[in-house]
């Protein structure tokens, strides 16, 4: 039984026969589909027709340098993870090249347990990354819909994100208003508070709540305001998340 239930992707690049066979065999054990190519130009149309999880290149392709080829499959499918093949000469290649956007590195002769360790660690990667990116999907189409005012702000308080409903109340589109400074954005009075709140997040890293009025164009409002700290991989806020919810009916 294999431990992959939905086969994922896995392509290889490499110009020696003896050696995709191998790697093939080995990783189709483990149960991902597994497709190979011998040189960089057939590697990028595969790339293009079917994006994998993971790339295994070999350094010294025949044709196209295997950074090379590297930085083009990341460019056709930035997703796509990718571990350089190499051998032990050329171990300093192989180390510039995570510093270049490779995931890691694998040397020749292959190891088989230190192959599959390192390509599941890949899949495991891009397995999260897809799933960060169906949520962010999932919460963009739930914003759009919302009647909320749903904003998302950068430490610099530019507005990154502004969802549909958030743009009609201040008479615009999110695109009217995304990429400005909230003081650029929102009313005076409003972006005071909001400032004031977004900022509160900043240097806490914890979430605030509080009420507020709010002007607009057609009138004031009473709203809840929560703006919640978005965390990047290092742990630091990113960014504040603020969703502004009517409390009572619009007064004119």
């Amino acid at each position: 039984m294999t431990e992959h239930t939905t086969a994922t992707r896995v392509l290889i690049v490499d110009d020696d026969p003896d050696v995709r066979t191998v790697i093939t065999r080995i990783l189709q054990t483990q149960g991902f589909d597994v497709a190979s190519c011998a040189t960089g130009s057939e590697a990028l149309r595969s790339v293009e027709a079917e994006p994998p999880a993971v790339a295994l290149i070999d350094l010294l392709l025949e044709d196209t340098p295997g950074l090379v080829v590297m930085n083009r499959i990341k460019i056709a499918a930035p997703y796509t993870e990718c571990i350089v093949v190499t051998g032990h000469a050329s171990q300093e290649s192989a180390i510039a090249s995570i510093n270049l956007g490779a995931f890691n590195y694998v040397e020749k002769p292959v190891d088989k347990d230190d192959l599959i360790v390192t390509v599941k660690a890949a899949v495991g990667k891009w397995s999260t990354g897809k799933a960060l990116r169906q949520s962010e999907e999932r919460y963009r189409a739930l914003a759009e819909t919302a009647e909320d005012f749903i904003c998302l702000v950068d430490p610099s308080m530019v507005i990154l994100y502004m969802n549909a409903s958030a743009a009609r109340n201040l008479n615009g589109a999110p695109d009217d208003f995304i990429g400005k400074e909230i003081c650029e954005a929102m009313a005076p009075e409003n972006a005071k508070w909001m400032m004031r709140h977004t900022q509160e997040v900043l240097s806490t890293g914890s979430p605030v709540r509080a009420e507020e009025e709010m002007s607009l164009p057609s009138g004031t409002m009473r709203v809840s305001v929560r703006c919640v700290p978005v965390h990047d991989e290092s742990g630091k806020v990113a960014s504040v998340h603020g969703i502004l919810r009517t409390m009572d009916a619009q007064k004119n």
